[in-house]
C-alpha cells in the first residue's frame, strides 16, 4: 500500500516543472533516488546510481545518483562485426547527498550539465524506468 502511495506522490510530481537545488531535504536514500529518477524523467535522461558509503550497522550515510550515460564507453565485444552499441558518453551529472544531524538526506553536490542530447519523449524506455506498478503486477497475475 505505501509503495502505491510513493507512484502517486511521483505522478504528482511529474505534473509540474522541478529542478533539484542544493539544501533540498529528503526523508530518506529511496526518496532522493526515486526524486533524482522523476527528474530524469522529465528532462530526458537515464539515472543510475553511482556510490554509497555505510555506516557499521549498514545505514547508508552518503549516496550518488548519475545519469546513466556517465562513465567510459567499454565495448566487451570480441566479434568487431557485431558490435554492441554504447551509451556511455563521460557524461558529468550527477547529484550527491548525506544524512544531516536530524537524519534527514540533504542535497550537497549537484552539477546538472549534460554532454548529450536529452530526450524526454523517450524515457519510457531507459533502463531505470522498467519497474512494473503493483496495479500491472496484480493484472499479470490474474
Amino acid at each position: 500500500m505505501e509503495n502505491f502511495e510513493n507512484e502517486r506522490a511521483i505522478e504528482d510530481v511529474r505534473l509540474e516543472k522541478f529542478e533539484p537545488t542544493l539544501g533540498m531535504l529528503f526523508d530518506g536514500y529511496e526518496e532522493m533516488f526515486e526524486f533524482y529518477k522523476a527528474y530524469g524523467r522529465q528532462e530526458g535522461f537515464p539515472v543510475k546510481k553511482l556510490t554509497s558509503k555505510k555506516r557499521s550497522d549498514k545505514t547508508v550515510k552518503y549516496a550518488t545518483f548519475a545519469c546513466g550515460r556517465s562513465g567510459k564507453a567499454d565495448s566487451r565485444s570480441t566479434n568487431l562485426l557485431k558490435l554492441k552499441p554504447v551509451v556511455k558518453t563521460g557524461c558529468e551529472s550527477k547529484i550527491g547527498g548525506c544524512v544531516n544531524e536530524e537524519g534527514k538526506w540533504i542535497l550537497r553536490t549537484l552539477n546538472l550539465q549534460h554532454d548529450h542530447g536529452l530526450s524526454p519523449d523517450k524515457e519510457r524506455y531507459f533502463p531505470c524506468n522498467h519497474r512494473i506498478s503493483a496495479s500491472e503486477q496484480a493484472r499479470c497475475a490474474l
